[in-house]
């Protein structure tokens, strides 16, 4: 079995973001041109846009999906590709924030073996995922308890703040 991880950051200024995308694919692992895409999953933040016609989340996570430029090089076949049916977007599963220490962590966690396991119990490590959970998560959690204890607007739910209303 082969790991690929990756990232796509795009912005408009220095800290505005329109889309940062993270993902995880699995491969068979063997030599081209037998190796075979198992499943791929990728985490958006991507901003509502005023002109998108179909509404989605804008933290969330698809199976499959477009493939990044990085697997399009791997030149995976059309056979080894089809049965994910990457041109299909839906659902997308709204979630929590991500970055690529997290992303990396559970990679670490689902796919342990001696080395990662030795890596992923070092005190520097377990500091750096520290770090990146306060900073990406506190917030967000922070957030979802106040729509979700009524100390937003009157009727506001999760599914709104996920998606953007």
């Amino acid at each position: 079995m082969r790991l690929y991880l990756g990232a796509l950051i795009k912005s408009k200024l220095p800290d505005q973001y329109t889309q940062v995308s993270y993902y995880l694919a699995i491969s068979n692992g063997t030599n081209e041109p037998n190796d075979r895409l198992l499943r791929k999953f990728h985490f958006d933040f991507a901003p509502p846009a005023v002109d998108r016609l179909k509404p989605h989340p804008k933290l969330h996570i698809q199976y499959a999906g477009g493939l990044p430029p990085a697997l399009l090089e791997r030149q995976f076949s059309d056979t080894h590709l089809k049965h994910m049916d990457p041109w299909f977007s839906e659902p997308r599963i709204p979630s929590a924030p991500i970055c690529l220490a997290l992303l990396l962590h559970l990679a670490f966690q689902e796919f342990r073996d001696e080395t990662t396991h030795r890596f992923a119990a070092r005190a520097e490590w377990r500091n750096v995922v520290k770090v990146n959970e306060r900073f990406m998560l506190r917030n967000f959690h922070e957030c979802c308890l106040k729509v979700l204890d009524g100390k937003q607007e009157e009727g506001k739910l999760l599914f709104d703040m996920f998606y953007g209303e």
